[in-house]
């Protein structure tokens, strides 16, 4: 359910997320229960269900809300500092986004990271005007389809692995990147 995002109900979500993340660097995120979560937050059941509908919502709130902020305080059209902001968050809430990945499963977590990536690749393709050289908005799609779940996939394995080989990953993704504009420049 939608709730208007006024200040006191804004520091509210933020006292959860906070008290969820501290909990979530002591144990796996699918065994934290909101009872567990109420009471270190010191908050009532009812405050939590006003915000959320369970500890999926909770997560998914948290990862659209950072995951968007990231996207707003960037120019998406430079494609090495979008990169970089992503792989800095990962490193950044590296113990959180492993619980996640652990509790959910890679295909769940994967499904909350996709959408970002759709929505970014697809608004890259609009802001490059490489819309005019697509006949075809299935090859659009395609193509926006691929590329999303090979970087969501490249950024379940980078926080499941060593991760030493974040600028080779970033290189790697900036040369497909040069890829997507050549394949799009070039359909006819």
């Amino acid at each position: 359910m939608e709730r208007k995002e006024d200040k006191r109900n804004l520091d509210t979500k933020n006292k959860i997320v906070k008290g969820f993340k501290k909990l979530a660097l002591k144990k796996p995120i699918n065994k934290i229960t909101i009872s567990e979560l109420t009471n270190f937050c010191n908050i009532n059941r009812n405050t939590f269900y006003y915000h959320f509908e369970d500890i999926r919502t909770l997560m998914e709130w948290i990862l659209s809300t950072e995951i968007t902020n990231i996207l707003d305080n960037i120019d998406i059209r430079n494609t090495k500092e979008l990169l970089y902001s992503i792989f800095d968050y990962v490193e950044k809430n590296e113990k959180l986004l492993e619980s996640v990945y652990f509790s959910f499963g890679r295909e769940k977590f994967r499904k909350l990271l996709y959408p970002y990536f759709y929505n970014t690749l697809n608004n890259l393709i609009i802001e490059n005007k490489l819309t005019n050289n697509i006949y075809n908005n299935d090859f659009k799609d395609f193509v926006i389809n691929f590329y999303s779940d090979g970087i969501a996939f490249t950024i379940l394995d980078y926080i499941k692995k060593d991760k030493k080989e974040k600028e080779k990953i970033i290189n790697y993704l900036l040369l497909m990147n040069k890829n997507i504009n050549l394949i799009i420049n070039n359909y006819k």
